[in-house]
Parts: C-alpha cells; sequence; structure tokens
C-alpha cells in the first residue's frame, strides 16, 4: 500500500480493462525503487513545485524508460524551475481568462457524465 493513499474512485475500469492502478498524493513516494513497477505516471491536477532534486531524477529516469507520463489539465502549473519536465509536458499554464456565465444545453441526460446536470 501506498503511503496517503487515496481511493480510487472506478477500480472496475482496471478490472474492466486488465490493468491495476494506484493513487498517491505523497511526494516522497517518488523513488526509482516505488516507480519501477509501473508502466505510467500520471499527474493529475498537479500545482506548484512537488518533487525535490532526487526524486525529478527518479522521475525523469522512469519516464524515460518507460515511456508512461501522461499530464492531465494542471499539470502545466507545476515545476517551472525544471527545464526536463516542461519539455515533457510541452507547455507551462498562462493563467484562466475570468469566469463567465453560461447555459449548457444537455443532448443526452442518459449519460453519466451529463445524468447529473441540471437542465438547461
Amino acid at each position: 500500500m501506498l503511503p496517503f493513499q487515496m481511493e480510487l474512485q472506478h477500480p472496475e475500469l482496471g478490472e474492466q480493462n486488465n490493468f491495476e492502478a494506484d493513487t498517491t498524493s505523497n511526494a516522497a513516494w517518488i523513488t526509482e525503487d516505488s516507480l519501477k513497477k509501473y508502466a505510467a505516471v500520471i499527474f493529475l491536477n498537479t500545482t506548484g513545485d512537488l518533487l525535490n532534486n532526487y526524486q525529478e531524477a527518479d522521475s525523469k529516469d522512469l519516464f524515460r524508460l518507460a515511456g508512461g507520463f501522461v499530464g492531465i489539465h494542471a499539470a502545466t502549473d507545476a515545476e517551472y524551475d525544471w527545464g526536463w519536465y516542461g519539455r515533457l509536458v510541452g507547455a507551462y499554464f498562462n493563467g484562466h481568462p475570468e469566469q463567465q456565465d453560461a447555459i449548457v444545453n444537455i443532448a443526452d441526460s442518459t449519460n453519466d457524465a451529463t445524468r447529473h446536470l441540471p437542465k438547461p
């Protein structure tokens, strides 16, 4: 079990598609020994300076060897002082425009992604 492991929201996705997944929010877990058993690492909505120099070196080697890194949304809002990471994600976050009000018209209210949304 990972330190500070979080509960997977949909573990059945891995079961249905023949893969296993772990989650953690503890950057101290980023070491060569712990990462070498994974084929991919996902940074989901990460922000700021996440890793120390040792963790950066370990994760850089893992990403290069495994070829498996996925950065989602705010993953570009992290590690501004680590040039290798910037090249990996391809860009850095530049901010959001002001929030705007909108009306969303739901085309399919039976879909799991939209079922909970009000109309309109």
